[in-house]
């Protein structure tokens, strides 16, 4: 996700494309706002900083496997989301 991100930037996009990742981008932002706080918390210390699970487990105080189920489900949330909005391919 993180080189995802990166990439959005890029200098080289065309006006079109700019407005459409634009888009992508407010309506992904909508998507993780339907989550928990604490599986927002999840996913962006893992698909945006790229933690890993022990770091987040050791800051948030959760079990390992509660971690990974927190992040898969809030991975399979989004693309739902994301999915219902004619939004795919971004995950």
């Amino acid at each position: 996700m993180n080189k995802l991100l990166a990439e959005g930037v890029s200098p080289s996009r065309q006006p079109e494309e700019e407005v459409e990742w634009n888009e992508v981008l407010h309506i992904l932002h909508l998507c993780v706002q339907e989550l928990s706080l604490i599986d927002q918390e999840v996913f962006f210390m893992r698909a945006v900083r790229e933690d890993s699970y022990e770091h987040i487990m050791q800051v948030l105080n959760l079990p390992l496997g509660t971690v990974a189920t927190k992040y898969n489900r809030a991975k399979k949330k989004i693309k739902v989301c994301l999915e219902g909005q004619g939004v795919s391919g971004v995950f």
